[in-house]
């Protein structure tokens, strides 16, 4: 609940944002891992002028003791995520399917899995 409390601090409080906290295990057994992001959804608004530039898309992710910044993934089906090639542990995908499952893998093969729960 605290990173969570990070994640609603750090986007605009007028836009309309899923923020999510996720507990996730590795696959094979081992130590809990919390995950805490949000996403603004104003991020994927079409631009109201066509000579406006791309908007950059950015969610805050708390990671255990990290804190990064990742792009914010949101399908029409209903799945939800970030991604982020820029950490430098490597490269992270998180999945997180309409019933709330989710699945977070690594660059390096590892994958973890959980539930998530959606704080808003």
């Amino acid at each position: 609940m605290m990173r969570a409390a990070l994640i609603l601090s750090l986007l605009p409080m007028a836009a309309p944002a899923d923020v999510l906290e996720c507990r996730l295990f590795p696959e094979g057994g081992g130590a809990e891992l919390l995950v805490a992001f949000g996403i603004d959804r104003t991020q994927f608004a079409p631009p109201l002028n066509p000579d406006e530039p791309p908007r950059r898309q950015e969610s805050r992710v708390a990671m255990g003791d990290e804190t990064f910044a990742a792009e914010p993934l949101l399908f029409d089906d209903g799945r939800r995520g970030f991604w982020t090639g820029d950490r430098q542990d490597g490269a992270l995908l998180m999945m997180i399917a309409p019933d709330s499952r989710a699945t977070l893998s690594t660059q390096d093969g590892a994958v973890f899995t959980g539930d998530c729960e959606d704080l808003q």
